[in-house]
């Protein structure tokens, strides 16, 4: 994995790193699912959180998660997020993040837990934090907190499918796009796409890369849990694909595809639960084909790519 999180509490033994656990953290000497790039940074900063024993409120009354991703670069960069409402006093977090010999970090302050991908603010920064992507012979660059793959070769094998199984030069719609990994692939072998996402930073990102390559690629904005989709023509593509988070696809987004969907829907998918449950409501469509990725071994998580054709 080229992306790793990992929660920081007060333990018996005082600060400690790792995941959560049905019965609290699960301490974390090593990952070997990530990247050496991410994990040699890792243990460094786990040696060295003696910088932020005296500070005894992190870690207990403000819980803190790291963020660790591969820049692209050979270089790992860090996102470390502070959860209070109050100030944040980051130089003790600074003198710890300095030791693990980043590219770059950030420190952000997060008010809402489960809003933290997307609401949280910028404390501090240092060096570059930021993801370099190859597509088509040029790097799109991201922002630290933007959304990836946690792993960019299966993340490829993922759109080589998608390419095999679509006209090439037609329209696609990619929803739930980010910065657009499926729209622009499609775009370099000859076709426009429409990316439609709800987070600024990727969709900037992605504009960037358009401007410079000349895709025939638009971007538009809408939060499609909540956001009115009427002026979304999807019937007016060749195919769509929709990658939605874990929760699965918003409501909207299955009535507009089963009102006036494409004559093809791919379904990018990392939780079979939910996955299952939308291919039922997806009345308007049958299942061509189902390819299962285990991008998540020994959990109960698989990335699926299904292919399904109008009724």
């Amino acid at each position: 994995r080229e992306r790793l999180e990992f929660q920081i509490k007060q333990g018996m033994n005082g600060l400690d790193m790792g995941y959560m656990g049905q019965s609290g953290l699960v301490s974390i000497l090593d990952c070997r699912l990530g990247s050496v790039t991410i994990r040699e940074p890792f243990a460094k900063l786990r040696e060295n959180l003696s910088i932020l024993e005296p500070h005894q409120h992190l870690g207990s009354r403000v819980p803190l998660r790291l963020l660790l991703r591969d820049d692209g670069r050979g270089k790992a960069i860090a996102v470390l997020y502070v959860m209070t409402k109050g100030p944040v006093d980051s130089r003790p977090l600074e003198d710890w993040l300095k030791t693990g010999g980043f590219g770059g970090w950030e420190i952000r302050r997060v008010r809402n837990q489960k809003l933290r991908f997307v609401s949280s603010e910028l404390v501090i920064t240092s060096g570059n934090p930021t993801v370099q992507i190859r597509i088509a012979g040029r790097d799109l660059i991201l922002t630290a907190t933007s959304f990836s793959q946690v792993n960019r070769k299966a993340a490829n094998v993922m759109v080589d499918l998608m390419l095999e199984q679509i006209n090439p030069d037609g329209r696609l719609l990619d929803l739930y796009g980010g910065y657009g990994r499926f729209g622009l692939a499609y775009a370099d072998r000859g076709g426009e796409a429409l990316v439609v996402d709800s987070a600024p930073d990727a969709l900037e990102s992605g504009r960037a890369y358009v401007r410079n390559t000349g895709l025939l690629v638009k971007y538009q904005e809408n939060d499609l849990g909540r956001d009115d989709l009427s002026g979304i023509d999807a019937s007016s593509f060749d195919a769509a694909i929709i990658d939605p988070p874990h929760s699965g696809a918003d409501g909207a987004v299955v009535d507009l595809l089963n009102g006036r969907g494409p004559e093809r829907l791919i379904y990018v998918s990392c939780h079979p639960a939910a996955l299952a449950r939308d291919l039922k409501l997806l009345s308007g469509y049958h299942v061509d084909l189902i390819v299962p990725i285990d991008m998540f071994p020994s959990t109960s998580d698989l990335e699926t790519l299904v292919i399904l054709d109008r009724k």
